[in-house]
């Protein structure tokens, strides 16, 4: 009968794993504005402060709206005004990080990121897409805008833009800002200068968001960490 018991315990805390790891994704860390928050198959609402953002959400920022989002695995994004971005694949095991995935999607506007403890222990397994190249990461903090052409901006560490024309590197020290004009035309370095007004004023704004400190190692009995779904 204890070995029943011990058996029923130990699958039910099993359970509460797996979906910690399937659906927990995010809390809102700041947020100000008109920010909306559609779950996966849902419909938009009113994002709040301290909310939780499950693996498939879409999240759409008014012309004043901006929040930062802070990963279970420490990683943040800030995400600036009228702004569309998707969680597409969030998966994140605190006791083997490396066999953790982060995915997201940019469709509009900007964002800011910094590595978390996924970044840190498998870079390939970070992936930022766009409709016109993806961003992998080599432990960093970043910034980028897309308005038809994609922006970059590296503030530390180093990212590669990805297309069907090849791969380019944008390194913080050495070549930090670029575009990418279109999904066929590899990532070219650019000055910052030649950036639209919206690209340079959501650069400037994140920068004034504090987002770097260390990575904090995710308690896996966050009382967060559970299946909103």
């Amino acid at each position: 009968m204890n070995r029943v018991r011990i058996s029923a315990v130990a699958s039910f805390f099993l359970l509460l794993l797996w979906s910690c790891l399937a659906f927990a994704a995010a809390t809102t860390e700041a947020i100000s504005g008109d920010v909306l928050l559609a779950p996966a198959n849902g419909e938009y609402a009113s994002l709040a402060y301290g909310e939780r953002v499950d693996s498939g959400a879409t999240i759409k920022t008014g012309a004043n709206g901006r929040v930062v989002l802070r990963f279970d695995d420490g990683q943040k994004v800030s995400i600036s005004e009228s702004s569309l971005f998707v969680v597409n694949e969030y998966k994140f095991n605190p006791h083997k990080p490396a066999q953790s995935s982060f995915i997201v999607s940019l469709l509009k506007g900007g964002l800011r990121a910094v590595t978390g403890v996924i970044g840190e222990t498998n870079k390939r397994n970070v992936v930022f897409k766009s409709p016109v190249a993806t961003v992998g990461i080599r432990g960093t903090d970043f910034q980028l805008y897309f308005d038809n052409k994609l922006y970059i901006n590296v503030l530390s560490g180093a990212i590669s833009a990805t297309n069907d024309g090849g791969t380019t590197v944008f390194d913080a020290k050495t070549q930090p800002t670029g575009q990418v004009i279109d999904a066929q035309t590899k990532a070219l370095p650019a000055p910052a200068s030649i950036f639209p007004a919206a690209a340079q004023g959501a650069f400037r704004l994140q920068q004034q968001q504090p987002l770097m400190g260390p990575v904090k190692e995710p308690n896996p009995r966050d009382p967060n960490c559970k299946d909103r779904s």
